[in-house]
């Protein structure tokens, strides 16, 4: 049975608008989610170009509306490793290229993100989540 010119306009509308619908819906749960993860840092302490250390680092990745249809991520590196067991904490450590900080402590380092390390996760973990 053949149908009228605006009834499949109708049609597409209506699927067009659920599919948004979901879309905004995705989005939505999105925003606020803030995860941790480790990432390899170049240190600078005191600012200097000339020493550094490859250390690595605990980042907090957080998820905001970057415009209306794009998800933007914020990089915040909350401490690093030292090599002989100690640690540096910071309250403000937004990440860009290269970017001064001041620790708890009261120290100051330019940080710079080398690489962050790839999630692990166990897929059979995963599996045993359905099974239940």
């Amino acid at each position: 049975m053949p149908t009228s010119r605006s009834e499949r306009l109708k049609k597409y509308l209506s699927i067009g608008i659920c599919l948004y619908i979901a879309y905004a819906f995705i989005m939505y749960l999105q925003i606020g989610n803030s995860t941790d993860t480790r990432a390899t840092v170049n240190v600078f302490p005191d600012s200097s170009n000339a020493k550094n250390y490859r250390l690595t680092g605990h980042v907090e990745k957080s998820v905001y509306f970057g415009s209306p249809v794009h998800l933007s991520s914020e990089y915040t590196v909350k401490s690093f490793d030292w090599p002989n067991g100690g640690y540096e904490t910071f309250k403000e450590c937004k990440l860009n290229n290269r970017v001064e900080c001041v620790s708890t402590s009261g120290d100051s380092y330019l940080i710079e993100v080398r690489s962050f390390e790839a999630e692990s996760y166990d897929p059979y973990e995963l599996s045993d989540l359905f099974r239940r």
